[in-house]
């Protein structure tokens, strides 16, 4: 039959084709993924939203969301892959206490807003539903109880549809793509490679198939402990010290106590400006360092090198109180592995080579009996 231009306009033609469109929609998304997006809902009061609500129109269904009362709350809603989503939001009373955040399937956050939600439309987007679908990020667990110097234990729940997770991990800040991998069916991997009292950072995804990889999830961060040897093997450090006016340190001085014994590092008026010393220093045993003050700490400063010549620590000028460190320099020490650059391996380096590290070692102040301001560093 022949379309005309009189049929088109026919009162019956304009009935029919919305419900025609309508229902090549439905078709259409009949046959795409569907999944359910999560809203967590906050109130810094406590009293709930106050009337205030999310409307939700996803694939043409509107379904509306509220905290009804108390601090938080969550609620879903059914999104259909490549349709779209229209969130907005209805202003309550105490508008500066409501806040919420958007979870996509695989627990990323969307979006966040709070104090206040601006009013109106907040989000306008096209729905995804991933199909491979990343673990739990929530259920990512790495026990303290598994944690060794030098291995640790990841956890995560399984995924049926995955013929296998991704693990990466490495160095805190390893630029990601370059860290060690694993590749399990498991849902645990064994991280092993690792060096003592070390920061690290894990990624996580599932893998189902051709094309077919989740987000990755992460970082998820652990340390490795640190188990003191027994002293054996020596090597030297050494002290440099200056001052600017070029007249010594006015009876300031360094104290270093190592293995018992008690050195005074000091810039002689005869001296000047500057002086160096080495200390031979025992593997395993602490060193504590203590900036005795001078009459004029604003010319002092000073530099530790390591035995490899890098300086590893330098204060000044007012430098601050005591500073202690593990050392444990032990022979024929295995290179880190995998493929990480030198900032990299810097980090990875057991305490022993990085004594006066700032990310090795957690920083407590205290007072001495003596008066002096004091900050010591242990393993």
């Amino acid at each position: 039959m022949k379309m005309t231009a009189t049929m088109f306009r026919h009162p019956l033609f304009k009935q029919i084709m919305p419900l025609a469109a309508a229902l090549l929609l439905a078709v259409a998304a009949a046959g795409q993924a569907t999944c359910n997006y999560t809203i967590n809902m906050f109130d810094s009061f406590g009293d709930g939203w106050n009337g205030g609500m999310l409307t939700v129109v996803s694939n043409g269904v509107t379904t509306t969301h509220t905290l009804a009362t108390g601090l938080q709350g969550t609620s879903t809603f059914q999104v259909t892959a490549g349709t779209p989503i229209l969130i907005t939001w209805t202003v309550g009373a105490f508008a500066f206490e409501p806040s919420f955040e958007l979870e996509d399937p695989d627990g990323l956050i969307l979006l966040s807003l709070g104090n206040p939600i601006p009013t109106g439309v907040v989000y306008d987007a096209i729905g995804y539903c991933p199909n491979c679908p990343a673990p739990n990020p929530n259920l990512v667990v790495i026990p303290p109880a598994q944690i060794t110097d030098s291995t640790a234990v990841v956890n995560w729940p399984n995924q049926s549809i995955a013929e296998y997770f991704i693990v990466q991990y490495g160095p805190a800040g390893f630029p990601f793509g370059t860290g060690l991998i694993i590749q399990t069916t498991a849902s645990q991997a064994l991280l092993t490679g690792l060096n003592p009292c070390v920061e690290y950072e894990v990624y996580l995804a599932s893998h189902c198939g051709v094309d077919s990889t989740s987000t990755y999830l992460g970082p998820f961060t652990f340390t490795t402990t640190y188990t003191p040897g027994n002293p054996g093997a020596t090597c030297d450090y050494t002290f440099n010290l200056f001052d600017s006016f070029g007249d010594g340190w006015d009876n300031g001085s360094l104290q270093v106590v190592h293995n018992g014994i008690t050195n005074n590092y000091t810039v002689p008026f005869t001296t000047g400006d500057q002086a160096t010393y080495t200390l031979t220093a025992t593997s395993n045993l602490p060193i504590e360092v203590t900036y005795v003050p001078s009459i004029y700490p604003n010319e002092v400063t000073y530099e530790i090198l390591d035995p490899d010549g890098n300086i590893i620590f330098s204060d000044g000028p007012f430098p601050q109180g005591r500073r202690g460190v593990h050392h444990h320099r032990l022979p024929n020490l295995p290179r880190p592995r995998g493929r990480l650059d030198e900032r990299r391996e810097r980090h990875q380096r057991p305490p022993c080579l990085a004594a006066f590290a700032r990310r090795i070692w957690q920083l407590h102040h205290r007072v001495r009996p003596d008066g002096l301001h004091a900050r010591h560093w242990h393993g």
